[in-house]
Parts: C-alpha cells; sequence; structure tokens
C-alpha cells in the first residue's frame, strides 16, 4: 500500500474544488483567496490577460462574449450544434 498522498479534483458545473487525502485525513485546499470552492468561470480580457474562479465570475456581465462557463455542460456535444453557438 502506497504512503503518497490522493489528490482529488471536482470540476463541478458551477464551482470547482481540490482536496488531498493523507493520514486517514481529507483536507480541502484552498484557492488563493483562501476559498474551498472556486467559480468554474474563465475569461479573456482585452489587455491579453486570462481570468479564473471569482474575478472572471464578477466581470462576465462586462465581457460576455469572452467569459466562458458550462464548459462541463458541453461534454460530448458537437461544437457546430446550435445550442453550443449560442
Amino acid at each position: 500500500m502506497s504512503e503518497a498522498p490522493a489528490i482529488g479534483i471536482d470540476p463541478g458545473t458551477s464551482y470547482c474544488c481540490v482536496a488531498v487525502y493523507q493520514n486517514q485525513e481529507v483536507e480541502v485546499i484552498p484557492n488563493s483567496v483562501g476559498q474551498n470552492t472556486t467559480p468554474s468561470y474563465v475569461a479573456f480580457n482585452s489587455q491579453q490577460e486570462i481570468l479564473v474562479g471569482s474575478t472572471a465570475k464578477d466581470k462576465a456581465h462586462i465581457n460576455p462574449q469572452d467569459t466562458i462557463y458550462d464548459v462541463k455542460r458541453m461534454c460530448g456535444r458537437h461544437f457546430d450544434e446550435e445550442k453550443i453557438q449560442r
């Protein structure tokens, strides 16, 4: 049996979470701002920056064309489907 820790990643539809299991305990790893979950949002802005998590979600109304969310719901779909293109 390995003594190495196990890492669990939950790529949720709305939020993502990462945890480590070691020494028979599960510890959620907080993101860079100390939250246990991160909104599943990615955005690209005009300054060529990539925004993720809360920052991307908070600015989604300003930049809807370059904000990606709900990607997990698109898995298995064809890119040219009308619903995906909307």
